[in-house]
């Protein structure tokens, strides 16, 4: 009975009681063959009433993905914890300034700093909030998002975030003012592309409507 809801027992008792009556009164039935009836009807009310059809057949098998951030291939066995973490952070990450990209001196380089590290801060809560279910091994996502935050967006913070603070103190924070802007547009550009390749292999993961409906 594990993962039936109250209201799918109903339906499939309600299932087997009408079986049952239909074989009486048509053919004469016995308890058996209703019971065979019933119980076919209820597991594929069941089936169809907790994921749909689709959705069920969708998240059956695993999804092999190569992502940077040093995780190489990776296998992922669809999990529902994974999922809504991967959701999160699917969402979060295509709708701000963290992966969009910058032209030449297009943008304002604090506020992309400011969106990189409030999305760090917020990515490392809802691993938190997540907990062990979320997985910390290298083929689940909570693994991945480690190595996101770890590999790929702790080096950057650590490294530009004082400088451009340093920057900001002497009014220099500007293209044409401060000496480092042009490597840190590099450097920018380069952890984006990695964002952005990890965002493709989430994508990949993630269930294909809602995915279908965020990247119109």
């Amino acid at each position: 009975m594990s993962g039936w809801t109250p209201k799918q027992v109903a339906l499939g008792a309600g299932v087997a009681a009408a079986g049952y009556a239909v074989g009486q009164a048509l053919w004469g039935l016995g308890f058996s063959w209703t019971a065979l009836v019933g119980a076919v009807a209820a597991a594929g009310l069941f089936a169809w009433t907790r994921e749909g059809a689709s959705e069920a057949l969708q998240i059956s098998a695993k999804v092999k993905l190569k992502l940077p951030f040093g995780l190489g291939d990776v296998e992922l066995t669809p999990e529902t914890a994974q999922r809504d973490l991967a959701w999160w952070i699917f969402v979060e990450a295509r709708t701000r300034v963290v992966t969009a990209e910058l032209g030449e001196r297009e943008g304002d380089l604090g506020v992309a700093l400011d969106s990189l590290y409030t999305f760090f801060t917020e990515a490392r809560t809802q691993l938190r909030e997540a907990g062990p279910k979320a997985g910390v091994g290298p083929h689940t996502i909570g693994g991945t998002v480690m190595a996101m935050l770890n590999e790929g967006l702790r080096p950057f913070l650590s490294t530009w975030h004082p400088k451009y603070d340093a920057a900001v103190r002497k009014g220099d924070a500007t293209d044409a003012t401060w000496a480092d802007a042009p490597a840190f547009r590099e450097a920018l550009a380069a952890l984006q592309a990695d964002l952005r390749a990890y965002l493709d292999g989430l994508a990949d993961y993630l269930p294909a409507e809602p995915k279908k409906r965020l990247l119109r």
